[in-house]
Order: C-alpha cells, then structure tokens, then sequence
C-alpha cells in the first residue's frame, strides 16, 4: 500500500488530521481523505496540521471545500511550510497558528505540459481558471468570515 501524505484519527470529541507532505502524492486520493474525514462525524473541534510544500491542485481545492463544510471548529497549526495548495487549505481554519519560524508561501499555479500548439494554449488556460479559482477560495476562505 501507498504511503500517505496525511493521517487522521478521532480522539473522542477532537478529531486530528496532519498533512504531512504532497498533496496528492503516492496515489492517495481526496476520496480517500473524504473516507478518513466522514469517519470524523460528531467531534466539535478538528485539530489540523500542515507542513506540505503543497501538491495536486485539484486534490488539494476538493480538501479545502471538504473540510470548509465540516461541521466542526476547525484548528489551522502550520508546524513548519503550508506553500502552494497547502496555503488555500489552511485557510479553512476558524483559527490559524502559525509560529514565528513557520512559513507560508503562496504563488501562481504553474505545470509543464509536452504536445502542438492546441495542447499548450489548452493548459495556459487551464492555469489560468486553476488561478482565478485559488484567488476565489482565498477571499472566501479568508475573507469571508
């Protein structure tokens, strides 16, 4: 079996996810995030760590929109790095910890794509609505509260 970029475990009525590397990687899918949240049911606070250099853009907004509608207080600790797609799901949180030597980066999504003229205009676009989208869920994961 793959070995898994999060764990996440229920402890009573505090549930505790870690996102611990690339989001996406090793063939484990949001699907089976979503299995390991739903297990989660009736806990009131959600305790979630990141230190991810981020990931799968897709994977990572389906995290992010998952966890947003979760009907829990959601804690944010960055341990160490929340970049790229592990920044937008940071902002789920109701409240974020972030100590003085942890870090956040946040940037344009980006990617390589091989093929004619048709394939690489297609995947310049793609970047460009996988952009507006990350700037949407920042100002409504953020700003919005």
């Amino acid at each position: 079996m793959s070995k898994s970029w999060f764990t996440a475990r229920n402890a009573g009525t505090v549930g505790e996810i870690a996102i611990y590397s690339e989001i996406g990687g090793s063939g484990v899918t949001a699907e089976a995030f979503h299995a390991d949240l739903s297990r989660m049911r009736g806990v009131s606070t959600l305790l979630i760590s990141i230190n991810s250099d981020g990931g799968d853009v897709s994977t990572g907004m389906a995290i992010a929109n998952m966890l947003q509608r979760f009907p829990a207080r959601k804690v944010v600790r960055i341990d160490g790095l929340a970049a790229s797609m592990a920044s937008v799901i940071a902002m789920v949180g109701d409240e974020i910890v972030m100590p003085s030597n942890a870090m956040m980066m946040i940037h344009n999504p980006w990617g390589g794509v091989v093929g004619g003229a048709e394939q690489l205009k297609s995947f310049a676009t793609a970047l460009e609505v996988m952009q507006a989208n990350i700037v949407m869920a920042y100002q409504s994961l953020l700003w919005d509260k």
